[in-house]
């Protein structure tokens, strides 16, 4: 029988299917992107299109994209995102149609170039992008072996997602949100410069590499998800794209690899923090982890990455940084003791929790 182990806090992608002619790019009413004049934007698309990853992908047209046989991925009110099949047996690729209109064609263009110069390895880089009047597009290569909430919530039989994977993606998810946090910066309301936060951080948003890497994509694409459950609900009605609305996120995303559950119309944060109180922390965790093979050292590990989560979702003035929720990951991950993690010369204490 397994013993009670105390935690005491501080106080998606759909299945695809194909698209009826009225959804594809080369659909009688010309494509979903709604060019007014079709002859003038295919005159003009092959310049227009920036290709910011050439490596295979140099000659890639505007006008390619038009064409190629598209399959919508999902869609929201803030955009649609399509997987299209490219001529000619090269790679396929994401391309996410953008309607937000408040956004200057000049500050679309500025923010996805700074995102091009600020790479990190578990970041999923911007190809391609679009951008005039009518449009905005960002294309991604795509990744086949899919998203973070499609392995772990659409695939349970699936021996990959074990506890060394999920720790994989914890450690590699923080530390690339950490050094995004940490290079890109913009300009705040009152002008200063300020990091630039994701903005929409979810399972769905984390991909994966043909080597299994985990890969954030859809970086600074600010969208407000339709799933409140996922976001810090001050952040909410306050500044929803902040960065300690991330580190509310990655907490969430935390909170999915610890219990198996999905965080979408359920207030997986709420339940947690309910079954901590009453001191059977071990109840949160996904039972495939506790009946596979893992040993009494990756259960610790569990039980002080859900140390970090309860961290990253709690209020706002006791919420760790992101580089802070980095460096507490990469010490669970290292063995190293949780609370003797050293960053910037300051020593982690244990604020309020024990095991």
């Amino acid at each position: 029988m397994r013993k009670k182990v105390k935690v005491t806090p501080n106080r998606e992608f759909s299945d695809r299917k194909p698209l009826n002619n009225s959804d594809m790019f080369h659909s009688a009413s010309r494509s979903e992107y709604s060019i007014s004049s079709p002859q003038s934007a295919m005159a003009t698309a092959a310049t227009s299109l920036i290709v910011l990853r050439e490596d295979g992908r140099k000659d890639l047209r505007f006008e390619d994209l038009l064409r190629a046989p598209a399959e919508l991925i999902r869609k929201g009110s803030f955009a649609s995102l399509y997987k299209v099949v490219m001529d000619g047996g090269r790679p396929e690729l994401v391309v996410k149609r953008i309607k937000d209109s408040t956004v200057t064609g000049e500050e679309f263009q500025k923010k996805i170039r700074r995102l091009d110069q600020t790479r990190h390895p578990n970041v999923l880089p911007v190809t391609a992008f679009y951008c005039s009047k009518q449009e905005k597009l960002v294309v991604y290569e795509y990744q086949k072996n899919g998203s973070l909430f499609k392995l772990l919530h659409e695939n349970r039989d699936n021996v990959a997602m074990n506890w060394t994977t999920r720790m994989n993606v914890a450690a590699s998810v923080s530390a690339g949100l950490s050094y995004m946090h940490q290079t890109l910066l913009t300009n705040n309301s009152a002008g200063a410069a300020a990091a630039a936060g994701h903005g929409n951080l979810k399972a769905s948003n984390i991909l994966f590499s043909s080597a299994m890497e985990p890969l954030i994509s859809e970086y600074g694409l600010k969208a407000l998800p339709t799933n409140y459950c996922q976001m810090d609900s001050t952040a909410v009605d306050d500044e929803p794209f902040s960065t300690a609305a991330d580190v509310y996120a990655l907490g969430i995303i935390f909170l999915e690899l610890l219990t198996g559950k999905p965080s979408h119309g359920f207030d997986l944060a709420q339940w947690v923090q309910s079954v901590v109180r009453e001191e059977w922390t071990v109840e949160v965790f996904d039972r495939s982890l506790l009946a596979g093979d893992e040993d009494e050292m990756a259960e610790q590990a569990m039980v002080r990455l859900l140390q970090v989560a309860l961290r990253c979702i709690s209020q706002e003035s006791c919420r760790l940084t992101m580089a802070e929720a980095a460096a507490m990951v990469d010490a669970v991950n290292e063995k190293i003791p949780l609370f003797k993690k050293k960053l910037n010369g300051k020593l982690f204490e244990n604020r309020g929790y024990s095991i």
